[in-house]
């Protein structure tokens, strides 16, 4: 029901694996959980690797603003247009 209600075939297909591969019943509250703990693990997963891309400029902008790099040393690095990367660190780009 929650299906055809939603247009969201994910607790169909959970329900039908997990019926599938157990003996006993399986309650819609354990389907929930189990998606609600898939999509947590995705968003963590996004969330590490935006945290890692954010570092990552922060260190670049750190070297260029210390001299140690160019800017477009940095922007190639990050594979990205100089004004994209001095958009994203706010660096001038000169």
């Amino acid at each position: 029901m929650i299906s055809v209600f939603s247009e969201d075939d994910r607790f169909r297909d959970e329900y039908n694996a997990n019926t599938a591969n157990a003996k006993g019943e399986i309650t819609m509250c354990e389907i929930y959980d189990k998606i609600l703990m898939e999509g947590e693990a995705k968003g963590r997963e996004e969330g590490e690797a935006i945290g890692i891309a954010k570092g990552r400029l922060s260190v670049l902008a750190d070297l260029v603003k210390n001299g140690i790099i160019t800017i477009m040393q940095a922007a190639e690095q990050e594979k990205m247009s100089v004004e994209e990367f001095s958009k994203l660190t706010g660096l001038a780009v000169r």
